[in-house]
């Protein structure tokens, strides 16, 4: 279910830059959920499960403090 959530905040991302791609610049780990996405939908490994944990306890919450913060100054 977290793998499947990952998923769906990449795809999120690419929906951000596209309608405010000033915003998706300058966010945190960015690059890290759209590799995290391929490596997710091409299956190129077996699923590393320290690594879902780690983006979903360390790099998700930064994500979206960022995100909320940047959309503050477009509302």
């Amino acid at each position: 279910m977290v793998v499947r959530k990952l998923y769906i905040v990449r795809e999120a991302i690419t929906q951000l830059k596209n309608a405010f791609p000033e915003v998706a610049g300058d966010l945190p780990d960015v690059g890290e959920f759209v590799r995290f996405r391929n490596f997710l939908a091409h299956g190129y490994f077996a699923l590393d499960h320290r690594r879902v944990y780690d983006i979903a306890i360390a790099s998700l919450p930064t994500l979206l403090i960022a995100v909320g913060i940047a959309m503050e100054g477009h509302k």
